[in-house]
């Protein structure tokens, strides 16, 4: 299947809009005994601890991706991709890229394995061709990966920011009652859901393309652009 990335972003934080429950804790302790009440209240407490615990493995979980997607465009900005030499030359043979497309292409294959869901079985070539898609790689131009990345960094902050707004909200609660509603009024999540990205980036560098396949000429290219780097 495809990499998506709103499905990520919903398991960064259960969902980006959560049902709120009705009728109140207050409503369903009524009528029980104290003894009961406390042991409800202290069940609630820990699944809202267990939530909030699950959403940090879910982000400790994605940090080495996002420090990955950031290397893959640190070696974009100063090797292009996207270009014809880039889309019919195979990853698998080294020698005919620079150290820099290699080290993408490495970053390429690690980041496919990390983005499977857990437990989703065996795929076809075919979906696995779909899911790999999703990813930033050589045969894309710079703008186009550097989109990816952001995508993914701006899910990744808004994760980040949703727990820590749940951690505080369970210690000066007691419990995560309304707290998604509350969420749901924070300038976090209102830029989240507009869209907006308060992180500033360098554009990654986009190959020029090229007009006609002309692999004789493509590989004297590629050879003098790497004796003049040397």
């Amino acid at each position: 299947m495809a990499l998506d990335l709103d499905k990520l972003a919903a398991q960064f934080g259960g969902s980006i809009v959560q049902p709120q429950q009705t009728g109140g804790a207050g409503a369903i302790l009524q009528g029980l005994s104290p003894k009961d009440q406390a042991e409800i209240r202290m069940n609630n407490y820990r699944a809202d601890q267990k939530r909030i615990s699950d959403l940090d493995s879910t982000i400790t979980g994605a940090a080495p991706t996002v420090s990955d997607l950031n290397k893959f465009i640190q070696l974009n900005r100063d090797e292009g991709t996207g270009s014809l030499w880039n889309n019919i030359t195979p990853n698998s043979v080294p020698m005919l890229h620079s150290d820099n497309t290699n080290q993408m292409i490495a970053i390429q294959s690690r980041l496919g394995p990390s983005q499977r869901a857990v437990g989703s079985g065996s795929s076809s070539d075919r979906d696995v061709s779909l899911f790999m898609s999703g990813l930033p790689s050589t045969d894309k131009g710079g703008k186009a990966n550097d989109a990816i990345r952001k995508d993914f960094q701006r899910k990744y902050d808004y994760a980040v920011n949703k727990k820590t707004f749940l951690s505080n909200y369970l210690q000066s609660n007691g419990s995560l009652q309304g707290a998604d509603a509350a969420w749901q009024q924070m300038p976090d999540y209102q830029a989240y859901i507009n869209g907006q990205d308060l992180n500033s980036y360098q554009p990654a560098k986009q190959s020029a393309p090229t007009q006609s396949l002309d692999l004789s000429s493509l590989a004297a290219q590629e050879i003098a652009r790497r004796k003049g780097r040397k």
